[in-house]
C-alpha cells in the first residue's frame, strides 16, 4: 500500500472519532476556564489578550496534553489489537510509520489550532474586540516586527489561525514523543501525561541553562507572543525549521522502534 492510502485511511480513523473533536472542546474549554477573564481583566477583555493570558502556567501545559489525545496512543492500540503487525504485511512498515507519525503530528496541531482559533472567536464575539492598542501582548508584537501587527490589524482570523498553528507545531513534537513513549511503555494514562510532563521538565531545564541563548528552549520558540528571534518573520520560520528537523529525528526513533516490534513480536 503507498503513503496515500495508509494516509486516508489515518485521517478518516481521526476526524471520524469523537477523540479529535472533544479534544479541540477540551481545549477551548481548558483555555476559558485558565484565562478566567472575568476575574483577571478589569477593563473590557480582548481575544489577544485572553489568550496571552490563557497559554501561560498551568493551563499551558494542560492543552498540550489535550491536544495529544486523539492519535498520539494509536500505535499502543495497534499493538494491542494487532493491528499494527497486519498492517505492515499489507505494505511496506516504513510507510506505514511515515503515514502514522505524520497524521499524529497533524491531528495535534489541528485540535490545537482549532480549539485556539475557537477561544479567540469567542472572546471576540462577546466582549467585542480582537485587540486593542493598549495590550501589552500588542506593543510587543509591534516591536517584533510588522508582518504579526499586519494580520492582526488586517485579518485577525488569519493571525489567530497562524498562532495557533505555532503553538500547534509544539503540540505535534509532543504528540510524537508520546508516540515513541508508547512503543516501550504501553500504559495509555502514562502516554497522555507525556507531554505534560516532558514541558514540565524542559520549563524547570530552562531555569537552570540558558539552552543556547534560548534558541533550543521549545517553550520560548512556540510562544505566539515572545519568539527567541528578534523579528517575527525570522521566529516563524525558526519555529517551523526546528519542528522539521525535530520531527524527523522522532520519526527515526520510532522507525526504529517500530522494526524492532516487529521482528520481536
Amino acid at each position: 500500500m503507498r503513503i496515500k492510502g495508509f494516509l486516508l485511511v489515518d485521517f478518516k480513523r481521526i476526524f471520524q472519532s469523537i477523540r479529535f473533536w472533544g479534544s479541540v472542546l477540551g481545549i477551548w474549554i481548558a483555555l476559558l476556564v485558565g484565562g478566567n477573564v472575568e476575574k483577571n481583566f478589569s477593563q473590557q477583555p480582548t481575544s489577544l489578550e485572553a489568550l496571552d493570558q490563557g497559554i501561560y502556567g498551568i493551563t499551558g501545559l494542560i492543552i498540550l496534553m489535550i491536544s495529544s489525545f486523539p492519535y498520539a496512543g494509536s500505535f499502543c492500540e495497534d499493538i494491542e489489537n494487532r493491528y499494527l503487525f497486519a498492517e505492515c504485511i499489507r505494505g511496506d512498515y516504513k510507510t506505514f510509520t511515515r503515514s502514522r507519525v505524520i497524521a499524529i503530528f497533524c491531528s495535534s496541531m489541528a485540535a490545537m489550532a482549532c480549539g485556539i482559533l475557537g477561544y479567540a472567536v469567542y472572546i471576540k464575539i462577546r466582549y467585542g474586540l480582537w485587540w486593542s492598542q493598549e495590550n501589552t501582548a500588542y506593543q510587543i508584537l509591534c516591536k517584533m516586527g510588522i508582518w504579526y501587527v499586519g494580520m492582526l490589524r488586517k485579518t485577525p482570523i488569519l493571525y489567530f489561525g497562524a498562532m495557533g498553528c505555532l503553538y500547534g507545531m509544539l503540540a505535534g513534537i509532543l504528540a510524537l514523543i508520546a508516540a515513541l513513549f508508547s512503543l516501550y511503555y504501553m500504559n495509555k494514562l502514562l502516554i497522555m501525561s507525556v507531554p505534560f510532563l516532558f514541558m514540565y521538565l524542559m520549563l524547570n531545564l530552562s531555569m537552570i541553562s540558558d539552552l543556547w541563548d534560548g534558541k533550543l528552549n521549545i517553550w520560548y520558540i512556540y510562544q505566539p507572543f515572545y519568539g527567541c528571534i528578534e523579528t517575527d518573520v525570522k521566529a516563524y520560520l525558526y519555529a517551523v525549521i526546528f519542528t522539521a528537523v525535530t520531527a524527523y529525528i522522532l520519526y527515526r526513533l520510532i522507525l526504529m522502534r517500530v522494526n524492532r516490534r516487529i521482528h520481536y513480536a
